[in-house]
Order: structure tokens, then C-alpha cells, then sequence
């Protein structure tokens, strides 16, 4: 059974909000965040085994405690990343670093994407592991834009570890051993993220139409 992590950014300062951390921004009752991990846990895939981390930033005592109040059972293991100031990606550095040898890929997944269902999260690991595990599989959207979470193989995850500043994966998207699945036009607002106060409000006002 492969084993497949998955690794929620939770680190991020989320300067464009506001003087408020976004991932603790209150939808359905719960911190943003909480609700990402917790439907990120319930992710089940045959011929996979999945192990949940998230990725905070040092001194981020709030979200790390909000986290770890979660049932056992959605519980994630914490990395704390000291160098989260510097960009996003430090944190997909310091998530991929924290794997263990056994780990044949990793599904790096924003913790600003409340609308991320795991259902979407579990096609793209099935995919993964139907392929093998050794293509990075991420989503497309119809116009072609490749878009996270994105399932990352082992052989992608010394390049990870290297990454730094504010730069993700997106410029690894580009090389041999990428796969990716265009979902239906449905789907595609399910990858939207949360960057403004502006978004937490178009957010809200669709989950009450």
C-alpha cells in the first residue's frame, strides 16, 4: 500500500486580508483552516494509506492549538516553519522535508481553499496512484491554467525542498513527469482560494444563495 502524504500550508501571513489571520476566519462554524484539514482527513483512497501534516509558522500558537483541538482522528501532525515570513515556499520546503522515506508522494494543499472538497482531493491521489506514483497530477482548468493541489512523487521532492521565498511549485509544473486532469466546469470554482476580506465575503454570500 503506497503511502501519501498530505500537507496543509497553514503558515502564511496573509497580508492581503488584513491585520486578521485569514485561516481563522469563521465559515460554517468553523476557523477556515480547521475546515480544510478536517475534510482533508476524511480523504480515502484504495491502495493508499494517507497521513495528514500541516505546515505553520513560528509564534503561530492560534492556529497550531486550533488544529490540534481536532478529534485524534483529523488530528495533523505540525511542522513548524521558522522562515514562514519569507514566503510560501519555505512552508512546502519545510512539509516535504518533514516526510519520512517511506512517503512516495505528497499532495500539497493550501489552507486558504475553503471550497476544496475531499472528494476533488481523493480523485486527484486515486489518479496519482493509478499512474503509478511517479507523475506530479495536478488539476487544469478549461482554459488550460494549471492549478493546485497538486500530488507530487518522490522523485519531485529534493526540487521542493529547495524551494524558498514567495515561489510555489508552479515553474516545476512545466518539467517531464507532470500529468494533468481537466475537471468539469463545475469543479473548478472548488480550487478557489481566499486572499481578501472581499473574497471571505463572495465566499459567504454564494454558500447562502
Amino acid at each position: 500500500m503506497e503511502r501519501i502524504a498530505i500537507v496543509v500550508l497553514a503558515a502564511g501571513a496573509s497580508t492581503r486580508f488584513g491585520p486578521e489571520n485569514k485561516l481563522l476566519a469563521t465559515i460554517d462554524g468553523e476557523a477556515m483552516v480547521v475546515g480544510v484539514v478536517r475534510r482533508m482527513s476524511a480523504v480515502q483512497v484504495m491502495g493508499a494509506k494517507t497521513e495528514l501534516y500541516a505546515v505553520t509558522a513560528a509564534g503561530q500558537d492560534d492556529v497550531a492549538r486550533r488544529l490540534l483541538d481536532l478529534p485524534q482522528s483529523a488530528r495533523p501532525q505540525i511542522v513548524v516553519n521558522s522562515n514562514a515570513a519569507i514566503g510560501i515556499g519555505t512552508s512546502i520546503a519545510a512539509g516535504i522535508a518533514a516526510l519520512c522515506d517511506e512517503v512516495q508522494g505528497a499532495m500539497i494543499v493550501p489552507g486558504d481553499m475553503p471550497r476544496l472538497t475531499t472528494e476533488i482531493a481523493s480523485w486527484l491521489i486515486r489518479a496519482f496512484v493509478v499512474n503509478g506514483c511517479v507523475l506530479a497530477v495536478h488539476p487544469v482548468l478549461s482554459e488550460g491554467v494549471k492549478v493546485g493541489p497538486v500530488v507530487w512523487p518522490r522523485s519531485f521532492f529534493a526540487d521542493l525542498i529547495a524551494l524558498d521565498g514567495d515561489h510555489g511549485g508552479q515553474a516545476l509544473l512545466d518539467r517531464p513527469g507532470v500529468a494533468g486532469f481537466a475537471l468539469n466546469a463545475d469543479d473548478t470554482s472548488l480550487l478557489a482560494d481566499i486572499d481578501t476580506q472581499a473574497d471571505l465575503a463572495a465566499f459567504k454570500h454564494g454558500r447562502r444563495a
